[in-house]
């Protein structure tokens, strides 16, 4: 097969053969390829990677591998896109890893990345990947004509652990300042605040999907947020697990999502997000550090005030900034 190999900062073509299957994948026929800027910064040296990159792809299942015959009934000729990281479990590593056992794949510890780590890409007439990886592709997207503009799912891609509550399930209770003391109600405090972090970032990945026509600069702003998000919320991760607690063993509210995601413009995040439910945050922050620190949890209480002062940070520059001023004043 013809495939395109990154070599010397350059897009090398030359013939390959097809990739080998294993039990439970399949080898999927590339029909599209998108360009990310991932593959330009790839050819840059990003994870140093040699090999075959692309990751964004529209492709027809050829074959598949150690599969039951409903199976391959179900999946032979689909057109198909696909989840890109491939975990040890897909790959049949015994025993799996710790993510692994708790069906978070898409955060093994040894997965492999289609195109960007370990895992030839899509820049190539033929790629593999786990059955268990792939979505069939609509009638009414075809390969010429993308489709409506993005619907708004109910809630964001989620690990089972980590799915929304039932919205009419009631309010968690969250332990007082009294109960601060005991190491295991920090961890579930902490689980409350990851969440609310976490739905932050979803929602500003929302943004950046929803207006694409949006100024670079407005949008250059939410994706950098949305990596200060990204950091609070392994910043919970680890101290919560510090405190006894995983993410994902407690359930969490998807009361932000609902409230926020159905915004229509720019400024609707601007004035929902950023400047009532992070308004919030700080409140939170501020309030639950002083709590931390007269219990003698003085790490925690040091998270709290980073997270306080990055958020206030943000809140400052972007409430003081006239090129954003301008930029939602032209959108609107």
């Amino acid at each position: 097969m013809l495939a395109f190999t990154a070599r010397n900062h350059k897009l090398v073509w030359k013939n390959r053969p097809l990739p080998k299957l294993r039990n439970g994948w399949a080898l999927i026929r590339v029909r599209l390829a998108g360009i990310c800027n991932t593959d330009v910064e790839i050819l840059r040296g990003y994870h140093n990677f040699r090999g075959t990159p692309g990751h964004e792809f529209i492709g027809e299942v050829a074959d598949l591998c150690g599969v039951s015959a409903a199976t391959k009934k179900k999946w032979l000729g689909q057109r198909v896109c696909g989840e890109i990281s491939a975990s040890c479990s897909a790959y049949g590593f015994r025993p799996v890893c710790r993510f692994c056992k708790r069906a978070l794949r898409t955060h093994c510890e040894r997965r492999t990345v289609l195109g960007i780590v370990n895992h030839d890409g899509a820049f190539a007439e033929y790629i593999a990947l786990p059955v268990e990886n792939l979505h069939i592709v609509p009638d009414n997207i075809t390969d010429d004509r993308p489709g409506s503009p993005l619907a708004v799912p109910a809630a964001p891609g989620r690990p089972s652990t980590l799915r929304f509550k039932g919205s009419g399930s009631g309010r968690a209770k969250l332990p007082g300042m009294h109960r601060l003391d005991q190491e295991r109600e920090r961890g579930r405090l902490l689980h409350f605040f990851a969440n609310h972090e976490l739905l932050a970032t979803e929602l500003m990945a929302l943004v950046l999907l929803k207006f694409p026509d949006a100024p670079t600069a407005f949008r250059k702003g939410v994706l950098q947020t949305l990596k200060d998000e990204q950091m609070h919320t392994r910043l919970y991760i680890e101290r919560m697990k510090q405190c006894g607690i995983q993410f994902g063993d407690l359930p969490v509210s998807g009361y932000f999502w609902r409230s926020v995601s159905g915004m229509e413009n720019p400024m609707d995040y601007v004035t929902a997000l950023s400047l009532t439910f992070e308004q919030a945050n700080l409140d939170f922050c501020r309030y639950f550090a002083a709590g931390f620190a007269k219990v003698g949890d003085e790490q925690t209480a040091r998270l709290l005030e980073r997270i306080y002062r990055d958020v206030r940070v943000c809140q400052i520059y972007e409430g003081t900034s006239d090129v954003q001023k301008l930029i939602l004043q032209r959108m609107l």
